[in-house]
């Protein structure tokens, strides 16, 4: 078998899992873009492309280009978001002294 028909042949076996790998929930959810997140969280342009660059913040990069277009899940903006707030002071257990 040539590497063409091995490599058709594995596409063929691959291609009975994509009603599996392809849900309608992840695909259509909503994203943003650099811009957006942005302006939302009051911050540059910069910063955002600096969180997605360090993995901080996940994101798709969409572009056809050699110049990223990165979407983010807004589900991934949210959990972001969770992991940056402050935690609550400890409670102070006790008598208070004065």
């Amino acid at each position: 078998m040539n590497s063409f028909s091995a490599w058709l042949e594995s596409v063929k076996q691959n291609c009975q899992f994509l009603p599996y790998a392809i849900q309608p929930q992840t695909v259509y959810q909503e994203t943003l873009s650099v811009p957006e997140a942005a302006k939302e969280l009051k911050t540059s342009e910069d910063t955002i492309r600096g969180w997605i660059n360090s993995g901080e913040l996940k994101a798709s990069n969409v572009a056809t280009g050699p110049r990223p277009r990165y979407l983010i899940p807004r589900d991934e903006l949210n959990r972001f978001l969770k992991g940056r707030q402050p935690s609550p002071p400890p409670s102070r257990k006790g008598k208070r002294t004065r």
